[in-house]
């Protein structure tokens, strides 16, 4: 019962869908222009990609989706293949020296070319050095028919999530000072994004002890200006000279937030229990101090769930479901927490049963009507389809709760734990004193360690560390038998100082110790306590939800009369004032046009969460931002598991 939350995930309208204005580009602006008029193979090419490159196109198509437009083979650049030189081929390359060496490689004997004619499409700014490098090689320069960049260069999660595939900023740019090849490669990304929206954004950055957030919102800023610049004063083609008007460069109709790792440190540590936040926990397995090697059902980089079923035989088998937006019932109920999502998918299924025609039929409803048999068949690929996804669910949700029972009483008892810690109060809204907090640690710590994996404990101790103030010489030098790598996990995090507020880095953290008596609210700032403990008196308040991600609310305050603290978050420009009233609703909430309303883009340097992504998602679909399209982003999805990995001492670049 603890699973289940009331209320439900509000479903305002489909909204925006960056995934499918990504897609449309793949296919119209790159696949459409090299198959159309091509002298090889007709309107037939091979797709030769990269390494950097494959993650970004299976983000966003599918291998059937490439092969109705005229896509016969994909390939990548670094393999050996076959020689195909009747086939035109588009090449879409990350624009680094050594994807442009292998596209060299392929054309350095005129007499056994790889392909014929070649289309090379770039995933974000090439340098003047790899084009003139290109166009110094006889044997490539003529056989080029397009040269483009697509600015196509971030992976998607969802249909209004994306993030840049790198997974160990959060131990490598922290605590600073960031590198300025990791301030290039974010903003090449960032650029990416926004060209992807049409949009030239105002943008807010938080004001952390680091200068991250900054450094990358100003030199974002500047390469954002020099684009669309160039691209309104270009000839041709006309829509590309009118992606702004003058009025809108003015007054942007969009923003973008930039944060890092520090605003929220709790949000990669505290269990969440949305379906797909809990199925990407739970159920991603690891090999004992093997990071990376996944052995759970759910293998998060492909984004699939494996599980077993038998057929009618009897026969047991293996199935693997992929996690995407094409799965209807994921994009449905991914973000309601788990007990929801589980009724609601049960519901689906009962309601589908009883009207699909081959379910009847299948239910030994048989008739002699040759008409209701005709409907049964023709229902059959529909019926066949919707029934593995709902058998795939089950399994899912099912495995969830086994792993969740699996744990017993002792998981509750340390998630209302982790609670108390991320929010400063109890379940009744009363704040929890440091010895409280510590009576309770030393539970886990000594008396019931036996009963507590070495991956929940070194969470709990990391949220303990995150939360109060001098906690290091208090916990992690006592002998509680944590690991050696455990306790390097712990110390590696710590070293990041993601623990530590924006407000209080570069300062003495034992200047702010309190006693044990006092009020545990350390790293809290005196608002959030009181949002945490009104909403844990609420009358409807569950011990276990009580914590919600910063990231939602800094997105709904956006939008409101007082906005975002300007002593807390800048803005580039400078002197432009945003008007917040493009935010209100318009009225018509039937034929609006999403690429025509306000934007608001939130990224999380260091990595997003699913809890974070789930917060957000339910603020865009409530009536504040009706009429606001909401995109979230990150350095990475930061999963537990994947935090856990890049803590890890044996974890190394190429893992």
């Amino acid at each position: 019962d603890f699973l289940l939350m009331p209320g439900d995930v509000a479903q305002n309208g489909i909204g925006y869908s960056l995934l499918d204005r990504v897609r449309q580009r793949f296919l119209k602006d790159m696949i459409a222009g090299a198959t159309e008029g091509n002298e090889g193979g007709g309107r037939y090419v091979a797709m030769v990609l990269d390494e950097g490159t494959v993650k970004v196109l299976s983000s966003c198509l599918r291998v059937y989706d490439l092969l109705e437009e005229g896509v016969t083979v994909v390939e990548t650049i670094e393999k050996p293949r076959q020689s195909l030189p009747s086939l035109d081929a588009l090449y879409f390359l990350t624009p680094t020296k050594t994807s442009v060496g292998n596209l060299q490689k392929d054309f350095k004997d005129p007499k056994r070319p790889q392909y014929g004619n070649i289309h090379i499409f770039f995933s974000s700014e090439v340098s003047e050095q790899l084009v003139r490098q290109l166009a110094q090689d006889p044997n490539v320069v003529c056989r080029v028919k397009t040269l483009k960049d697509m600015n196509l260069d971030f992976i998607m999660h969802d249909s209004a999530c994306f993030h840049c595939g790198r997974d160990r900023d959060i131990v490598e740019l922290f605590p600073g000072p960031i590198p300025q090849p990791a301030v290039d490669d974010i903003v090449s990304r960032l650029v990416c994004v926004c060209v992807s929206m049409k949009q030239q954004p105002l943008i807010r950055f938080l004001k952390s002890g680091n200068d991250h957030c900054e450094r990358v919102a100003r030199e974002l800023h500047k390469r954002l200006r020099d684009i669309f610049e160039k691209l309104g004063d270009a000839d041709k083609p006309a829509e590309k000279a009118q992606i702004f008007s003058a009025r809108d460069r003015a007054e942007p109709t969009s923003v973008l937030l930039i944060l890092d790792r520090s605003f929220d440190p709790a949000a990669p540590l505290v269990h969440d229990f949305g379906y797909e936040a809990l199925a990407y926990d739970i159920l991603d397995g690891r090999k004992e101090d093997c990071p990376f090697v996944e052995v759970g059902p759910l293998k998060p980089k492909e984004n699939t769930f494996e599980y077993t079923f038998r057929d009618a035989r009897g026969v047991e088998n293996k199935k693997s479901m992929v996690l995407g937006d094409k799965d209807e019932v994921w994009q449905r109920y991914k973000h309601e927490f788990l007990g929801n999502a589980t009724k609601k998918l049960n519901k689906e299924i009962q309601e589908f049963s009883n009207e699909n025609a081959m379910a009847k039929f299948q239910k030994g409803a048989r008739s002699s009507d040759t008409a209701a048999t005709k409907d049964a068949i023709r229902q059959l690929p529909e019926y066949q389809e919707k029934m593995s996804r709902y058998s795939g669910h089950t399994e899912m949700t099912s495995a969830c709760f086994k792993a969740l029972d699996a744990r017993g009483s002792i998981l509750q008892k340390m998630c209302e734990l982790e609670q108390d810690l991320a929010c400063g109060v109890d379940k009744d809204g009363n704040e929890v004193t440091n010895a409280r907090l510590i009576g309770q640690l030393s539970q886990y710590l000594y008396h019931q360690r036996e009963a507590v994996s070495s991956e929940e404990l070194v969470r709990l101790l990391l949220l303990y560390m995150s939360m109060v103030d001098d906690a290091y010489d208090k916990i992690l030098d006592r002998d509680h038998h944590l690991s050696e790598i455990d306790k390097n996990k712990i110390r590696r995090m710590l070293q990041t100082k993601v623990h530590v507020p924006p407000s209080r880095q570069g300062l003495d953290s034992a200047s702010h110790d309190g006693a044990r008596g006092e009020p545990a609210r350390g790293r809290l700032r005196a608002e959030r306590v009181k949002e945490f403990q009104s909403a844990a008196r609420e009358k409807d308040s569950v011990a276990l939800y009580r914590f919600s991600p910063m990231l939602g609310n800094l997105v709904k305050k956006l939008v409101s009369r007082d906005g975002l603290p300007g002593d807390k978050f800048g803005q580039v420009p400078d002197k432009l004032i945003f008007k917040k009233d493009r935010f209100k609703p318009s009225g018509n909430t039937v034929d609006r046009d999403r690429l025509k309303q306000p934007t608001i883009v939130a990224f999380v340097i260091g990595g997003v969460t699913l809890s974070e992504i789930r917060s957000v998602t339910q603020i865009a679909r409530s009536d504040d931002l009706a009429d606001v399209n909401v995109v979230v982003g990150g350095s990475c999805i930061l999963t537990p598991k994947r935090l856990l990995d890049v803590l890890h001492p044996v974890a190394s670049e190429g893992a």
